[in-house]
């Protein structure tokens, strides 16, 4: 679209997941590539996409704080790492696309962004063992995952290292997260979890 909005199923909402993933496999296939021909090509459309995920994130502060539809055809609300480090990673992918494009400008802002969200989502969603939603569960009460250890909450990182962008948390952040994702989430059987949490 026009906006920089990649579809999702409809032309009416968006996947905020997809859209970033969306950036990072624009950067893979043009790692790929023997030439810039393929990032020249899709540049302009790859930087509007990312405009659309700055635009989600309202004061460039690296965190996304709004409704965040994704493809568990759930919306999440408020600042997570599931969507923030899959923002984050694409950032980085969009600063190393913008050089490579001459765009200085906005590769320094890509940066400056994803440098914050680093931060902030250290400082306000790690809770000594793993990352947390900020949410407001009066106002979304369904859907969330809140103080919960959500299996998904560093796969940004797992694609950040496939297109070379490095950690996007501290290493030893990442490492506990996912220590704590095997711990907390791995059972022989969901059944009972499934009976407890029917959402």
């Amino acid at each position: 679209e026009k906006t920089g909005k990649v579809g999702f199923r409809s032309d009416r909402e968006y996947a905020a997941d997809g859209q970033c993933g969306t950036v990072l496999k624009a950067l893979r296939e043009h790692q790929m590539s023997a030439d810039e021909g393929f990032l020249k090509s899709l540049w302009p459309r790859i930087r509007k996409s990312l405009e659309f995920l700055l635009g989600h994130d309202g004061n460039d502060d690296g965190l996304i704080e709004d409704a965040q539809p994704n493809t568990y055809d759930i919306d999440f609300y408020g600042p997570n790492t599931f969507v923030g480090a899959l923002y984050l990673a694409a950032l980085r992918a969009g600063a190393t696309m913008a050089g490579e494009m001459g765009e200085a400008d906005f590769a320094a802002r890509c940066l400056k962004v994803a440098e914050s969200g680093s931060k902030l989502a250290v400082e306000k969603l790690f809770n000594g063992e793993y990352f947390i939603q900020d949410v407001d569960l009066k106002a979304h009460p369904r859907f969330q995952y809140g103080q919960g250890c959500l299996a998904d909450q560093v796969f940004g990182q797992g694609w950040a290292h496939q297109v070379n962008l490095g950690y996007l948390y501290p290493a030893d952040k990442v490492k506990s997260a996912l220590k704590s994702i095997w711990r907390y989430n791995w059972a022989p059987s969901v059944a009972a979890q499934m009976k407890a949490h029917p959402d």
